[in-house]
Parts: C-alpha cells; sequence; structure tokens
C-alpha cells in the first residue's frame, strides 16, 4: 500500500493568511515550538492515499491508547520554519527538502 505523498501543493489550498489576527513578532522568533491559533490536519485513508487536509482551530488531539507512537515508539516530527521576506510576504525554508526528509522517515518506520 502507497499513500500518495503530501506535498507543498497538497496543502498549499487549505493554507490562508489571516492578516487580521495579532501581529507577529518575526525578530523575536526561535526555532523552537511557536504556539497559533490554527493547525492543518490529514488523515492518511485506509487505502492507503492522504485525504483532504483542513486547517482548523488550535485544539488537543485525541489519541487511542493502542496508538503505535505510544506503544512501540513509532512517531515522527519534523520542524519546518517560515520568516516573512522583504516584500512582506511568508518564505518557508527548503519545504521540499523537509518533506523528503519526513517521507523518508515515515518509509523507514514502516508509516503511510
Amino acid at each position: 500500500m502507497k499513500a500518495d505523498p503530501l506535498t507543498c501543493d497538497t496543502i498549499r489550498g487549505a493554507l490562508v493568511l489571516d492578516n487580521d489576527g495579532p501581529a507577529i513578532d518575526w525578530d523575536s522568533m526561535i526555532f523552537s515550538y511557536q504556539k497559533t491559533d490554527r493547525m492543518y490536519i490529514a488523515h492518511c485513508k485506509q487505502d492507503g492515499d492522504w485525504g483532504p487536509g483542513v486547517m482548523q482551530d488550535f485544539q488537543d488531539l485525541s489519541m487511542s491508547p493502542a496508538a503505535g507512537v505510544l506503544n512501540y515508539g513509532q512517531g515522527l516530527f519534523e520542524g519546518l520554519k517560515a520568516q516573512r521576506a522583504t516584500d512582506g510576504s511568508i518564505v518557508l525554508f527548503r519545504p521540499e527538502r523537509n518533506a523528503s526528509r519526513m517521507q523518508d522517515g515515515a518509509k523507514r518506520l514502516g508509516i503511510p
């Protein structure tokens, strides 16, 4: 079962920049977890393909006690850095390499 890759193009349509939200202090942002008011969720279907993702309000995640990450340590994390360019746009630092590393890690762990 081979999952379609979750690529930048896959999620681009779900991302909407909310300019009405609080201003981001880009100069003091560090490379660490940054709490936001939104989150992106996508699910892998039984056939191995990714379902459509959605951008939604930040909230706690619900997880089964039988989840592989809890029982077998099967988990994967890959950070992604964004910053504001001089023209005011938001740019991501090498998102394709980020996605490639995540896909490589998922393949090694048997995660679709």
